[in-house]
């Protein structure tokens, strides 16, 4: 129950504040995202019954919302675009980097002075950089001391429009994106979720061993990130015409999209008992890496789509549709496998993927009709 209250907080949050941080301080709305969290945080063990936590973790939730908009935000002002797929796949990799060193150092505080003890760090710790960040970090370059500004490129595009979520809803590859996300959703969350199970039922593994197959997907998920940020800005850099266009990104999203099609192909045509564990690893891996790399690629494709100050509304609306597709690789997902198979459930991934390849195509479409003609390149 509690963490069904974070969950539905922090899914509404995240886009009202995708929103809010078009009008509002990026810097502002993450020191009150952190210093919120951290009294929470210190609350929490304090707190007497199941109802009065599920309300301090409601607000946890809602709290909790106002971080990542407000860090992709601060990302768009200061990077431009050749430089920034590298740092929001950073960004995008801290998470998986702290849920997997946090377990251990829990662990050990728990070890020391009990699991209240673990709340306590956390929330001092989140009320400290709360400070922190309110005293050093600045929205952009410009409200920064001089010797601090980062150059941006002479040609950096500079798009403004009428502020706020109308304007993007009227996007048609704003929605195409969004459709992107969500069946990048869905698979991740099929493969990631019901790996395990799949796994035991199809390839008669143990619990252990198929846990173990699986965690290789997350391992792969850091990786992807990181690559495909760099290779996305490195395709950028090398043909910098793509720069002037909507989607610059887009053969680096066309090319995971094809790939990853031909991974989900591999499951149920070579998944089976006699399948080898480093096999296994394999696939999950390379799902891993290219689920993980395409959302963070769709995510700087969609806040391109539209002017710079409304690119947290776009990226709003994008994680919020990207929740639909979340949702149906959970409970209708096993009703389709309970109805039918495995192997029926990853071809309609695989169709999935597919619908996937024709949408990136449609945006390399749309980056090769906006680049200079030949003329236009030899005249400037």
């Amino acid at each position: 129950m509690i963490s069904s209250c974070f969950a539905t907080a922090y899914g509404v949050s995240k886009f009202l504040s995708s929103v809010l941080s078009d009008h509002m301080s990026a810097t502002f709305m993450l020191s009150l995202c952190l210093g919120f969290s951290g009294l929470c945080c210190i609350l929490f063990p304090l707190a007497g019954g199941v109802w009065l936590l599920c309300a301090l973790w409601f607000v946890q939730g809602i709290t909790q919302g106002l971080g990542w908009p407000a860090c992709a935000k601060i990302l768009r002002e200061w990077y431009p675009r050749s430089q920034l797929g590298m740092w929001w796949s950073i960004l995008s990799s801290s998470g998986n980097v702290s849920s997997a060193l946090l377990p251990v150092l829990l662990a050990y505080f728990h070890s020391l002075a009990g699991w209240q003890f673990n709340f306590y760090v956390i929330g001092a710790a989140a009320l400290a950089m709360s400070a922190v960040v309110l005293m050093i970090m600045k929205d952009s370059p410009s409200l920064a001391p001089r010797e601090q500004r980062l150059p941006l490129p002479a040609t950096e595009p500079s798009h403004q429009g009428p502020v706020g979520l109308i304007g993007v809803l009227y996007s048609v590859d704003v929605w195409l994106a969004c459709a992107l996300y969500a069946l990048l959703a869905g698979v991740k969350g099929a493969t990631g979720d019901w790996g395990q199970l799949y796994l035991m039922q199809e390839a008669n593994r143990p619990e252990t061993i198929a846990a173990a197959s699986i965690t290789t997907m997350h391992i792969g998920g850091v990786f992807g990130n990181l690559s495909l940020g760099y290779l996305s800005d490195l395709i950028i850099n090398r043909w910098p015409q793509a720069e002037q266009t909507k989607a610059p990104r887009a053969p680096a999203l066309l090319g995971i999209t094809i790939l990853l099609t031909a991974a989900l192909e591999l499951f149920p045509s070579t998944v089976s008992e006699s399948s080898s564990h480093l096999w296994l690893s394999f696939l999950w891996f390379s799902t891993g890496f290219l689920v993980e790399g395409g959302i963070s690629t769709v995510s700087l494709l969609t806040i391109g789509l539209v002017p710079d100050n409304q690119s947290g509304s776009a990226h709003g609306l994008a994680c919020l549709v990207a929740q639909g597709g979340a949702f149906m690789a959970g409970w209708p997902f096993s009703r389709l496998v309970e109805g039918t198979s495995w192997k029926v459930a990853y071809q309609l991934l695989v169709l999935a993927s597919g619908a996937m390849v024709a949408i990136s195509s449609y945006f390399m479409m749309l980056l090769l009709k906006g680049l200079p003609s030949r003329t236009t390149r030899k005249f400037d």
